[in-house]
């Protein structure tokens, strides 16, 4: 925590109009493609893949590259079997997938088990809470189910108060205070959430990314965005050279910070707004990169005798580009032996390929799904890491 922190209760702020303005069209352009997402035949698709986008995209801004078929994979070890939820089951779990890097992979899905659950439990109108934060916290950190595990160290050294938080009480009081108000629009507030939960440093491990996740939770509580997930580390991952200096400008100057400069990025106010917009962007370019595949898909496959099947299984195999038949199965509810004929229609006409065998289930992946979002995540991923 740095002695400088000041009190956000004590602190004014002016916003222009051009300001102003600026942060009424990337709040609107969300809104817009966020309800276009809710009345989308492929809601469900999109709304996982949006999960993974953002999951991957974090990772990335701290300088790892996690491969969507690897996320995707974590996840279906876990609808598989259920039991390896926790975080030392799911490891080895992971092993035996071949997954490469393990601990990223954990720590992506970990993180998008906490975007989900943020989503589903901070809804428009309540407040978020000490509770909600330590949750978010743990989630992230140890994933489901949520515990808490403290290292002895840490224990001895009293570093965390009754809620887990390494700063005075008087400060978290007063950052609840500032992030429970509509004082601000919802991307200026978000802004100075993420600067001065940055600046406060509750935590020991992980207090960056759980200040990105703050601002998920503001904008589900100021009703912003209720159906989909936006992929919020879009922007920091596509504005890596400006961000570190954006931030510690914004961090060190919070008093004297100005609304006025609707175009510069030294200005963290002017940032977010620009995040906002990357962020409505991606998930229009997600919309559109589903659509496209389950248009080609039916096309392909137009002549099957099953054509509903043939559907259903297009639209579930977009939900998850990894699966085996029982998970097809479950998210279509069709029979065993209709998804397997349907597995072998879009393997004959080269959809999906089989990856590997794990115990009697026989894994399946949508190549060209997995690599296209691959490198849309890699185009934008930095290649160093941000300070």
């Amino acid at each position: 925590m740095d002695n400088r922190t000041v009190l956000l209760t004590d602190q004014s702020f002016y916003i222009t109009d051009k300001m102003a303005a600026l942060h009424a069209s990337a709040e609107s352009s969300l809104i817009r493609v966020d309800e276009h997402t809710q009345s989308n035949s492929l809601f469900k698709a999109i709304r996982a893949t949006l999960l993974r986008i953002e999951a991957l995209s974090s990772m990335g801004v701290s300088g790892k590259r996690i491969p969507f078929s690897d996320l995707a994979t974590a996840e279906l070890i876990v609808s598989l079997y259920p039991m390896y939820r926790n975080a030392e089951s799911l490891r080895r779990a992971m092993q035996l997938f071949d997954i490469k890097d393990v601990e990223g992979t954990l720590s992506s899905y970990f993180y998008l088990c906490t975007i989900d659950w943020i989503s589903q439990n901070i809804k428009e109108g309540s407040a978020i809470s000490y509770e909600d934060i330590q949750l978010i916290h743990d989630l992230c950190r140890f994933g489901p189910p949520v515990k808490k595990v403290r290292s002895k160290k840490e224990e001895d050294e009293g570093l965390f108060s009754d809620y887990g938080f390494y700063c005075n009480d008087y400060l978290m009081d007063d950052y609840l205070s500032f992030i429970n108000k509509d004082l601000l629009t919802p991307t200026a507030q978000a802004a100075v959430s993420h600067s001065q939960f940055t600046k406060l440093y509750p935590f020991l491990y992980e207090t960056e990314r759980i200040a990105r996740l703050l601002t998920f939770a503001i904008f589900y509580r100021r009703g912003m965005v209720k159906y989909s997930v936006p992929p919020l580390a879009v922007g920091p991952a596509e504005l890596t050279k400006e961000h570190p200096s954006v931030m510690r400008s914004f961090i060190t100057g919070l008093p004297e910070q100005r609304l006025d400069t609707v175009y510069g990025r030294n200005n963290g106010f002017a940032y977010s707004a620009l995040c906002t917009k990357a962020t409505a962007q991606t998930i229009e370019f997600c919309i559109g990169s589903l659509e496209r595949f389950y248009k080609k898909w039916c096309t392909a496959l137009s002549a099957s005798r099953d054509t509903s099947t043939a559907a259903a299984f297009a639209r579930a195999l977009l939900e998850m580009p990894v699966f085996t038949v029982t998970t097809a199965c479950a998210v279509t509810k069709k029979s065993f032996s209709a998804i397997n004929k349907t597995v072998e229609l879009f393997q004959e006409a080269g959809l999906i390929k089989e990856h590997k065998r794990f115990a009697k289930h026989r894994v399946f992946v949508a190549e060209e799904v997995v690599t296209h979002f691959d490198r849309y995540i890699n185009k934008i991923t930095p290649s160093q890491p941000l300070e």
